[in-house]
């Protein structure tokens, strides 16, 4: 009887370390910060506006998709687009020249800082001309656990998520579908 105890306690002590790394293993995945580990936290994408069917092609704008890879929600100043059935916003962002100094704002007058949940995007369009090369758009955003705008925003850490037209595509190469 004694020997059983022994091999089963001898069976226990050595299996608990590794039972041990696989939960721990388990829990670091459960709370990884990403969605999809191989993209950013929040970044950009371009759409292929050949895709969207109630919008001219040849209309002189760059359509994007802002996407929140993160596990948390974020907070983003927004308004209403440009096509109700597309679903699109109006994001407000500046353009910075290659030396990073702002060129141009884009700001908000009538606006709400909306929430873009974990895993979603939101579908916007810029002027394709305001993006000659070398220069980046980027857009402000918030974390939705942040205290942003509530009792001390400048306590908060500032983030941005930034689109170089070095990412926009060739003409005629393929991109994100819609």
């Amino acid at each position: 009887m004694r020997s059983i105890s022994f091999l089963i306690l001898a069976i226990v002590l050595l299996e608990c370390p590794g039972l041990a790394q696989k939960n721990a293993d388990l829990r670091v995945q459960a709370v990884h910060p990403v969605v999809d580990r191989r993209k950013p936290s929040v970044y950009f994408e371009v759409v292929n506006n050949r895709r969207l069917e109630v919008i001219d092609p040849e209309d002189g704008l760059v359509w994007l998709r802002l996407r929140n890879n993160s596990r948390w929600g974020i907070r983003v100043q927004m308004s209403g687009g440009r096509s109700k059935s597309l679903g699109d916003v109006r994001l407000y962002y500046d353009i910075l020249n290659a030396e990073e100094a702002i060129v141009e704002k884009k700001r908000c007058h009538v606006c709400s800082s909306n929430i873009v949940k974990p895993g979603k995007g939101v579908l916007f369009a810029v002027p394709s001309d305001i993006l000659p090369t070398g220069f980046s758009l980027r857009v402000k955003f918030s974390f939705d656990w942040e205290d942003d705008f509530r009792i001390a925003p400048a306590s908060e850490p500032v983030h941005y998520v930034f689109f170089s037209s070095y990412d926009l595509p060739e003409k005629g190469s393929e991109s994100s579908e819609l």
